[in-house]
């Protein structure tokens, strides 16, 4: 099984021209709406402050359909939400970068962790740590670009997640 999940990340990853084409490649949204109640909600995957916001685009960040967090000591990256890592390794310029898909049609998006300690094709809950962090200097800030899908649309994730 995880075989041919790993080839089929290969194909993508040389196949996908963006991340818009390999999130396309890899999500399957063939899942039954859930609702999100208090004790459902989703997790920041870390700690820190938002210095880009949904929708914002700044020079450093081109990414505008989510969060760019910097981080000045979380050693773990945690899943935002219960699934299925769809994608877990290096994309273009986004260097290692994590897709987890749930049963909700929701998506994860996450890239900009040294380390990823999961797999595709791995179940993962919520608050699991899925990606790692190394600080070599001394108040060394690190930045993890976080993006949440709906049914394939980018959505504003602090409207939908709970602050750990």
């Amino acid at each position: 099984k995880n075989n041919s999940i790993k080839k089929k990340e290969m194909i993508l990853k040389k196949k996908a021209k963006n991340i818009d084409e390999l999130f396309t490649g890899v999500a399957t949204n063939n899942q039954k709406k859930i609702n999100l109640s208090e004790k459902n909600r989703i997790k920041f995957p870390v700690e820190g402050n938002i210095i880009s916001k949904f929708g914002e685009r700044k020079e450093a960040f081109p990414l505008k359909n989510g969060l760019m967090i910097e981080i000045t000591d979380a050693k773990y990256v945690i899943s935002p939400i219960n699934g299925i890592v769809k994608f877990a390794g290096k994309f273009m310029n986004y260097g290692n970068l994590i897709i987890i898909e749930n049963k909700g049609s929701y998506h994860s998006i996450l890239s900009g962790m040294d380390e990823i300690i999961t797999d595709s094709g791995n179940k993962v809950l919520k608050g699991q740590p899925i990606g790692k962090n190394y600080f070599k200097k001394l108040f060394e800030k690190k930045k993890i670009y976080f993006e949440l899908r709906y049914k394939g649309k980018s959505i504003d994730p602090k409207r939908e997640v709970e602050i750990l």
